[in-house]
């Protein structure tokens, strides 16, 4: 089961634009990007990432979060799945225990 400080961790050491890996983002107003949502289909962009939150949201489906739950959307995965995967990624070596 994971744990509370696994969470806190990946949310601060991982970077949502490393999750998303968008070459389509665009600059909306500083550290604000926006795009197509990667988690329904859409013709008009209606998400976004705030860069110094590390956080994103769709105003079109109503998703929200960090990294973990950006990932978890994505990949149609559990939490302790999100975490091993981003604990590999980012060096978070304990995580894999998740």
């Amino acid at each position: 089961m994971p744990t509370k400080e696994q969470y806190e961790w990946v949310n601060k050491n991982v970077s949502i634009l490393d999750v998303l890996e968008a070459s389509k983002l665009k600059e909306i107003n500083g550290d604000v990007r926006g795009c197509l949502c990667p988690l329904h289909t859409e013709r008009t962009p209606s998400f976004f990432i705030n860069i110094p939150k590390n956080a994103f949201h769709c105003f079109g489906c109503g998703a929200g979060g960090g990294p973990l739950q950006l990932y978890m959307g994505i990949h149609k995965c559990d939490d302790a799945t999100a975490l091993k995967a981003l604990g590999w990624k980012s060096g978070g070596i304990g995580l894999a225990e998740a």
